[in-house]
């Protein structure tokens, strides 16, 4: 017996091709097919919101801007993106984003408060009315929705209503001032 190895035989040229591609099909198969962590937007919605307490509408703007799905955040993102939108002027693209928002989660109270607005801006009462009445069952130690159906049951002429919302807003305690303007209606 003799310590000189065996000579190895070469490797064939045409082999070397499939089980390379074997290789590749294999490993970009189990990437492909890892549980994924799923994604949220809940860094964006918080930068968001600290740029609209800054009273930077367009930083909080863009840092939702880029969301286009409907993980996690992404209706809290739109809502932000939507008070931005407002407090630069443009109702029409907010009064469009919040629709989208309400759509994706329908129990957000601010969402439903900023409609409202909107709708009871443009002449629609009873739009407005019924998302305010959203906004109260899903808020319901807030005053404002109360005081707001109150406001305009008082303008379109329904005392009774009116005095019943008021009634209603003065039930959460509301500050001095509503409360003695919900008194004197």
């Amino acid at each position: 017996m003799s310590d000189v190895p065996a000579p190895r035989r070469p490797v064939e040229p045409w082999i070397i091709a499939p089980v390379a591609l074997l290789g590749l099909l294999a490993l970009s198969g189990w990437v492909c097919f890892q549980p994924r962590r799923p994604t949220d937007h809940w860094q964006e919605v918080a930068k968001a919101r600290a740029y609209l307490n800054h009273g930077q509408p367009d930083l909080a703007f863009q840092a939702v801007s880029g969301i286009r799905d409907e993980a996690p955040g992404a209706a809290e993102a739109l809502t932000l993106a939507a008070r931005a939108l407002l407090m630069r002027g443009n109702i029409s693209p907010a009064r469009r984003v919040l629709e989208r928002s309400l759509m994706m989660r329908p129990d957000q109270p601010e969402a439903s408060k900023m409609l409202a607005a909107i709708y009871l801006a443009s002449g629609d009462g009873p739009r407005g009315i019924e998302l305010l009445q959203r906004a109260a069952r899903l808020d319901p130690r807030d005053f404002r929705p109360w005081y707001a159906m109150g406001k305009v049951h008082h303008d379109m002429g329904y005392l009774p209503e009116a005095a019943d919302a008021y009634a209603r807003a003065l039930e959460r305690s509301p500050p001095a001032v509503e409360a003695t303007e919900a008194r004197i209606a």
